[in-house]
């Protein structure tokens, strides 16, 4: 998902001398898009990717190099020439970099970011472009107009407006605001998406691994102590041991969360099931087939915001493979528009 969060998990490590490597521009197809980004370590290690291998070698070498000055570099991976950039890759694009040197300052900065996406607060991220008659500057809001960063220019008052709104979600990218002379590149960065999982079964393990590893911040409870434990989900954000309502009290939903039960207990699952239809979520689902959850909610249909049998229908058997259909849900629910309808849905 969002990249910058796993750049954030290491900033209490980092030091003065990286380099953060950002997209900004593509243009044809690319390994990935607009508002992905790499942090390149002063030791030579770096965190995350840009493409599959056509880009990082050459923004090493440059970081390499030192400097305190941000560039661009446009990479046109769509020549046919044996040495071009791409070459056997599969790449079709052009697509731009915005390379930045990341300082005390760049990093007290981030350190910020960190914290109010924590707080489950989404920020708009600005950057003006580096030009020959223009200095690079960069500035973050937040949907209450909280502003920080290295800007000395007036703000944009679109910027202001796109922050305000995050649910309207502003598409990442190159952009002329008000300042015609000026080039902006505009990333809206969400906290991760929050899932419980109720239900701390064998079959839960692979679930909350995947989950993790593709950026969801993952809560698992369960009301036996010996299953939900840290050494069983290591990769879990917290584990949460309770019964049913004991846990409700502690947990504080919102309509951006997404529930799955998984308790195989017909008790457990229509208890929590009571506590859960009234609230606004982003997606409750259940294990097991319809008719298992209509007997649950003791009608004669589900409805229809409750998912059920979970997972994208791939044909998916035993728990590993339950897990990729699951996440794949997800993920379509995550990317697709509001008007789309979710297959299997």
């Amino acid at each position: 998902m969002e990249d910058m969060h796993q750049i954030l998990e290491t900033v209490h490590c980092s030091s003065a001398g990286s380099f953060l490597a950002t997209i900004v521009h593509v243009e044809g197809s690319a390994y990935k898009k607009e508002g992905s980004c790499m942090l390149l370590k002063r030791d030579g290690s770096r965190i995350g990717t840009l493409s599959a291998g056509c880009l990082e070698e050459d923004l090493a070498a440059r970081a390499s190099e030192g400097g305190n000055t941000a560039i661009s570099i446009d990479y046109d991976m769509r020549s046919n020439e044996a040495f071009s950039w791409g070459e056997g890759a599969g790449c079709n694009g052009s697509i731009r970099v915005l390379l930045e040197p990341a300082d005390d300052h760049f990093y007290y900065h981030l350190c910020r970011l960190k914290t109010l996406l924590d707080m489950g607060k989404s920020v708009l991220m600005v950057k003006k472009m580096p030009s020959v008659k223009k200095d690079y500057e960069y500035l973050y809001i937040t949907e209450d107009q909280e502003k920080f960063g290295e800007w000395n220019s007036p703000v944009p008052p679109e910027c202001k407006a796109w922050a305000s709104d995050p649910s309207k979600r502003i598409s990442s990218g190159m952009r002329v605001l008000s300042d015609p002379m000026d080039d902006y590149f505009i990333h809206q960065i969400d906290p991760k998406p929050r899932i419980f999982l109720y239900g701390a079964g064998p079959d839960a393990i692979p679930i909350v691994s995947v989950l993790s590893s593709i950026g969801f911040d993952v809560t698992v409870a369960d009301w036996r102590p010996a299953l939900c434990t840290k050494a069983n989900f290591p990769d879990a954000k917290r584990v949460v041991v309770g019964f049913p309502h004991e846990i409700m009290e502690d947990l504080h939903f919102n309509s951006k969360d997404f529930v799955l039960l998984l308790t195989h207990n017909f008790k457990r699952d229509r208890q929590l099931l009571s506590c859960l239809v009234d609230k606004e979520l982003r997606y409750l689902g259940v294990l097991g087939s319809v008719k298992r959850t209509a007997r649950l909610l003791g009608l004669r249909e589900v409805p229809g915001y409750i998912a059920t049998p979970v997972g994208l229908p791939i044909g998916a058997e035993g728990p590993e493979e339950i897990a990729v259909s699951i996440a794949a849900e997800l993920i379509q629910i995550m990317r697709r528009q509001p008007e789309q309808k979710v297959m299997g849905i």
